[in-house]
């Protein structure tokens, strides 16, 4: 496994965050979601693998739209989240046309030319080595297959991390980071560098749609202010700079950012703007 650091990040910190608030951010990316679904072909008697399944959001959407003939096998780096996906699907009665894997797909030892379809929302990014990744995932695929992802565009263009790791980083009077070239939510967001990834991977015919979301907050003001805060690159610098240990640091960061998302909060429903590449291609 070569992305230990990945995966002592998403066992030891990200994967908690993402489980305590699941409902919350299922509900905020529910706009992405539908988007996504929208471009996969119809699921009849396929071979799927979810590249980065996290907390098992696409797996859920899947099983309610799932042919009985189609198995899916789900990938992540995260111990954690894998068994939390799991737990969420026990109960569906296609549960049996579920394989899980805790790994770094990037690596993984995936049956040759196996399957018919790649798909991942958001799991793409977080890779040491893309090529290397991108190589991997294509050799699993069989002549004809297709992959679907989606990727976060850059933080000029992302109210969801681009205004709280704005806010943080005059806070702390700093320079913006630039986390492009690092895994991370932001490492695949420039077009130009997805399409030449899929290229020198073998994949053909690659397109990329981006399109502008709306994601919007289920909870009140003041919880979706500590979320921002705690989410993404604004999250590591919160947590590089101990700032979730300081209560009234963490007060004062909550202000500022609160009156920075003035102009996004319309009767009390705080509601940001993306854009989200969504990605095709053929092997």
């Amino acid at each position: 496994m070569e992305n230990i650091d990945q995966k002592s990040y998403w066992d030891d910190t990200a994967s908690h965050k993402w489980i305590k608030e699941y409902d919350s951010i299922k509900f905020r990316l529910k706009e992405v979601t539908e988007h996504f679904f929208k471009f996969l072909p119809k699921l009849d008697n396929l071979k799927i693998l979810d590249v980065g399944c996290g907390t098992g959001e696409t797996l859920s959407y899947l099983s309610r739209i799932l042919d009985k003939n189609s198995k899916i096998t789900a990938i992540d780096i995260s111990q954690s989240m894998i068994e939390f996906a799991q737990n969420k699907l026990a109960k569906q009665l296609n549960f049996t046309q579920y394989a899980f894997i805790v790994d770094d797909a990037q690596t993984y030892t995936f049956n040759k030319n196996y399957y018919d379809l790649l798909i991942s929302r958001f799991g793409m990014m977080f890779f040491s080595n893309p090529l290397l990744a991108f190589k991997n995932l294509y050799s699993s695929l069989k002549k004809g297959g297709e992959i679907f992802f989606c990727t976060w565009s850059g933080i000029k263009e992302n109210d969801f991390f681009g205004i709280p790791l704005i806010t943080l980083s005059n806070f702390l009077n700093i320079s913006i980071p630039n986390f492009d070239d690092q895994p991370g939510p932001i490492s695949l967001s420039k077009p130009s560098l997805i399409k030449s990834l899929l290229k020198n991977s073998g994949f053909i015919d690659t397109k990329v749609v981006t399109k502008k979301v709306n994601l919007v907050g289920l909870e009140n003001i003041d919880q979706q202010l500590f979320i921002l805060l705690n989410i993404g690159p604004a999250g590591r610098l919160f947590k590089e700079y101990k700032l979730d240990q300081n209560k009234k640091k963490i007060s004062i960061l909550k202000e500022q950012l609160k009156k920075n998302l003035k102009n996004k909060i319309h009767k009390d429903e705080l509601v940001l703007t993306s854009n989200v590449h969504f990605i095709h291609a053929k092997k």
